[in-house]
């Protein structure tokens, strides 16, 4: 009878320490935590950030034109909404690059953080409960990056988009006040 017991609890043992050392299921949620991690950092890498500074300059360079002392002041209230328009772009992407440097330095912590918990888990430092509560932590953060990406990448599409229609629509307007403003610049210099 102490022998089946001995038996019993030996095999109890080994039983619960290999639930304990077998560790796939959290290595599998941490390759995806992972590859959600390399999904959104796609998402975030294809925003063009020498895109970005070139639409901010013409943005800017736009609000100028229509502020030039050439035009008369039925011309600027005829064009005020074209530039409030090119100002709300201009406001929206002059500290998008900043923005964007941070959310990829957000990206690399995050990819760090992931890298230690797997290393931890694979030495041994973390128990399944330990890891859980660590694994849960890095899946809110990668939540709250997602919901970052998804705003500046909306942001980054509207703001092109809006600027690209802004100059197609004043396109012949542009190109006049362009070579109005060029004239002054050489009387200027004369």
């Amino acid at each position: 009878m102490i022998k089946y017991i001995f038996y019993i609890s030996v095999i109890t043992i080994l039983l619960s320490s290999c639930r304990e050392i077998n560790i796939n299921n959290e290595l599998r949620n941490t390759d995806l935590l992972d590859s959600m991690l390399v999904l959104q950092q796609a998402q975030i890498d294809s925003i063009d950030n020498n895109k970005v500074d070139s639409y901010v300059q013409k943005a800017k360079h736009r609000m100028h034109l229509f502020e030039s002392k050439n035009l008369n002041r039925f011309q600027k209230q005829w064009l005020h909404h074209d530039k409030v328009a090119y100002e709300k772009i201009y406001l929206s992407l002059n500290s998008f690059s900043e923005k964007v440097d941070s959310v990829h330095q957000a990206y690399e912590y995050s990819k760090h953080q992931i890298q230690a918990l797997k290393d931890d888990l694979l030495h041994r430092h973390l128990n399944k409960k330990e890891f859980k509560v660590y694994f849960t932590d890095e899946q809110k953060a990668l939540a709250g990056l997602k919901t970052l990406s998804d705003n500046l990448n909306e942001t980054y599409s509207k703001c092109l988009y809006k600027l690209d229609s802004l100059e197609f629509k004043l396109q012949g307007i542009l190109t006049q006040l362009d070579a109005i403003e060029s004239r002054d610049e050489e009387s200027a210099k004369k």
